[in-house]
């Protein structure tokens, strides 16, 4: 009831759309890391700062969450998607610094593919989010979700085999361990957009 008396875009709305924003722009930026891992240290230190604006609004949203009297969504249904992006960023973010660290200077292929359907995800996350603010096409909503759900277990489908290729191609273990962390921090980016997803499939069910 109370969202009927709401202006039709909320402020939150647009401040969820720009958190997705931040999540496709640290995606595409780590694209280009993959594809030129030689230029790492400016890559990443614009990655880096991508982060720390991305951490800065995600201050500013809880700030304003506590101080509004009402909010379009449920505040922890707010705060939650907000929070789920900034992990996505995070984890690119740290990714981005292992590549970085560990003098990875080489991307193989399975690494390229993931980092694909990683910005296809957020891409999509970022379009599913533009709905919220008006859920009279839920059905065109919830074709998104699912489309968010198949290139998950697209990405998992991506991230086994390559694992378990380390133990075949590497025979120094550091070199297996470097490359884990950077695939399981992708992991749980792409595990992040299905989290989003999973919340505003839950926003579908109370108000669409």
């Amino acid at each position: 009831m109370f969202r009927k008396l709401l202006p039709r875009k909320s402020v939150f709305f647009t401040y969820m759309e720009q958190s997705a924003a931040k999540a496709v722009e640290i995606a595409e930026a780590f694209r280009e890391l993959v594809r030129a891992p030689r230029e790492a240290p400016a890559r990443v230190e614009g990655i880096r700062d991508l982060e720390h604006t991305a951490d800065e609004h995600l201050h500013h949203i809880l700030q304003e969450l506590q101080r509004s009297f009402i909010t379009p969504l449920d505040r922890n249904e707010i705060s939650t998607i907000c929070r789920r992006l900034d992990d996505i960023i995070d984890l690119v973010e740290g990714a981005a610094q292992r590549m970085l660290h560990y003098e990875l200077l080489e991307s193989p292929p399975p690494l390229e593919r993931l980092v694909e359907i990683l910005l296809e995800l957020v891409k999509i996350v970022q379009q599913a989010i533009g709905h919220l603010s008006d859920l009279k096409h839920a059905d065109e909503l919830r074709m998104l979700l699912v489309k968010i759900h198949t290139l998950e277990n697209q990405a998992d489908g991506i991230l086994r085999p390559a694992i378990g290729n380390l133990f075949r191609i590497h025979v120094d273990a550091r070199d297996i361990i470097k490359w884990k962390e950077v695939y399981e921090h992708l992991e749980q980016a792409t595990d992040r957009c299905e989290d989003v997803a999973d919340q505003i499939d839950n926003i579908l069910l109370e108000y669409a």
